[in-house]
């Protein structure tokens, strides 16, 4: 009797000391992660780019340029003729036809620009 309450005893003290350790390292490991969450940045390069304050200095020189340039009235944009720049002409290249089952050459075309 004495042997049976002694080896209970054993085991729930196992039992208990297993649990112990099991909550203990659950509790390090939530406070790890709250921590590295918590000193984890999550600003990207682009977030950087997007919260720099802007400059509230304005760029005259860039103003007279827009000022300066030549605005087109709605009847010289009609008469305006767009100038097409001459291609490269490629010259077709003979190539051999290919053979079809019946042994007579398929006629192939080669495209032309």
């Amino acid at each position: 009797m004495k042997q049976t309450n002694l080896s209970r005893l054993r085991s729930q003290q196992t039992a208990l000391s297993l649990l112990l350790m099991t909550v203990v390292v659950v509790m390090i490991w939530v406070m790890f992660s709250i921590y590295s969450s918590y000193a984890k940045t999550t600003s990207t390069v682009e977030t950087k780019v997007l919260i720099t304050p802007l400059n509230p200095k304005l760029d005259t020189t860039l103003l007279d340029q827009l000022a300066k340039r030549k605005n087109y009235s709605p009847e010289e944009l009609k008469s305006a003729v767009p100038t097409i720049a001459p291609l490269a002409t490629i010259a077709p290249v003979a190539t051999k036809a290919p053979i079809s089952a019946s042994g007579s050459a398929i006629p192939t075309a080669t495209p032309t620009p």
